[in-house]
């Protein structure tokens, strides 16, 4: 994992927290209330319940063709940064509000909601990008609690300014704590990845994926319950020859690979290249249909660089779909050769050509491992036995 990219993360956390605690919670919802609006009769409470409701609603909305622009066109950080100058902006304005300055302050509060919580869907979205799926939870709980730091830190300068009056420099401050300590994020965040649709393409194909999603839930399950373990153990069967699409899996993993084969004899042609067999890890919907399921529509691949060394078994990137986040597992050690450069900008040629489209080539360290994999019709096998179908 990339510590700057951790600890830019966090920090967003950190600093999207002083608009949680000061804004969202503790003090302006007080204010515009009873400062504001007045609340003698429950007005401000009235009006600011309208205010949070509106833009949940706009965001409940517009999520789906964000996340399509976000996903396809590959416009992720640029929204993030985007939802959060809306909310540094808004939350500036707000040290212009005088009693009162209803509607103004209303709509105010609606464009500070819908930057924060906007921001947060492409927030989110990039921890499978910085992390392993095994360290997910790990990272998120430290952006969880680095959070409640900010929360607190905001709090301690808050409080005293509103202590003495200052309501004004107060909201002025807050915006300021959430600008500074959100840059690392724009910094060391892995940038866009420019993808090869239009925005409004994109955004209504994300909405209709939305909507399929929706649809087939009630039909999904976890792969986990169909891809025990497809690297061989001792009762699992054991192919030879073959390995025109092997199979590796673990979970929601794939790996399907493909290396010369003598059609005469129908084994491996290694001969007097065996520590330089170069092996090609196929795509993860191959493994999928054998599977009988499939993660949807691939938006996203992370991948080594050339150079890298891989580990059996071992994880060496991941992919993203509209369903799901996983990681992708190296049937084989060795050194990544090289690594298919269009998938960064058009993902779905996984989902266009499954059999056909390559992730990564590897230079085998040790070519005995090729004993250990399952070709497409021995993890057909197991499958149907491991599954009683």
């Amino acid at each position: 994992m990339n510590k700057k990219q951790i600890i830019s993360w966090c920090l967003f956390d950190f600093a999207n927290s002083s608009y949680s605690a000061v804004i969202a919670a503790v003090i302006f919802p007080v204010y515009y209330a009873g400062v504001i609006v007045g609340n003698s009769a429950g007005a401000g409470d009235l009006w600011w319940g309208r205010a949070i409701s509106l833009s949940m609603l706009f965001i409940a909305l517009s999520s789906p063709f964000l996340g399509g622009i976000a996903d396809y066109a590959g416009l992720r950080k640029k929204l993030l940064a985007l939802y959060t100058a809306i909310c540094v902006a808004a939350l500036s304005g707000l040290s212009l509000l005088t009693p009162g300055a209803v509607l103004t302050g209303f709509v105010l509060i609606v464009l500070a909601n819908i930057g924060m919580e906007g921001g947060l869907v492409f927030y989110n979205s990039f921890l499978p990008r910085i992390a392993p799926m095994k360290y997910q939870g790990r990272v998120s709980s430290w952006g969880f609690s680095v959070g409640y730091a900010g929360s607190i830190c905001s709090l301690l300068i808050a409080l005293p300014l509103v202590k003495a009056g200052h309501y004004g420099l107060t909201w002025i401050a807050t915006a300021v704590f959430f600008a500074i300590f959100s840059l690392p994020a724009f910094l060391f965040l892995p940038g866009d990845s420019g993808g090869n649709v239009r925005a409004l393409q994109a955004a209504t194909f994300g909405a209709k994926q939305a909507w399929k999603t929706i649809q087939d839930s009630e039909n999904t399950h976890s792969l986990g319950d169909d891809m025990r373990k497809v690297i061989r153990t001792p009762d699992a069967p054991r192919p030879r020859g073959v390995y025109s699409q092997a199979i590796v899996a673990d979970g929601f993993v794939f790996v399907a690979g493909q290396i010369p084969v003598n059609p005469k004899t129908n084994e491996l042609e290694l001969g007097d290249v065996k520590s330089e067999a170069r092996l090609t890890l196929r795509n993860l919907q191959a493994v999928l249909e054998a599977a009988g399921s499939s993660l949807g529509d691939i938006v996203y691949v992370d991948l080594p660089r050339a150079g890298d060394a891989v580990t059996a078994s071992a994880t060496f990137g991941s992919v993203e779909s509209v369903k799901a986040v996983s990681d992708l597992f190296s049937p084989v050690s060795g050194t990544v050769t090289a690594v298919n450069e269009e998938l960064k900008t058009a993902p779905d040629k996984i989902n266009e050509d499954p059999h056909g489209a390559w992730i990564i080539k590897v230079e085998l360290s040790n070519p005995a491992e090729f004993d250990a994999l399952l070709d497409a019709a021995a993890y057909e096998a197991f499958i149907a036995e491991e599954t009683g179908s």
